[in-house]
């Protein structure tokens, strides 16, 4: 097995990780994702979602513990790789 072909494995393996962990995510869970990737903050996310930042917070959390993620920013990090 080649170097390329090894690399691509690896690529399409994590690949397929990412996309059985954001399965995982309930329809919610994902729409306050995406929003908070989106926009700059939680309030404006809040905002967006017609939400208090509580709720926001409390829905990422949750969501970033299901992940295996510890803060809002991996979060973001987390959507904006597995949009792209």
């Amino acid at each position: 097995m080649t170097i390329t072909r090894l690399l691509w494995r690896i690529a399409q393996v994590f690949d397929g990780l990412l996309q059985s962990v954001f399965l995982m995510m309930t329809e919610k869970e994902k729409q306050i994702a995406l929003t908070v990737a989106q926009h700059p903050n939680i309030s404006v996310a809040a905002m967006f979602l017609n939400a208090n930042n509580k709720a926001i917070y409390s829905r990422v959390g949750a969501s970033a513990r299901k992940l295996n993620l510890q803060h809002v920013t991996e979060v973001r990090q987390f959507i904006g790789i597995e949009m792209a």
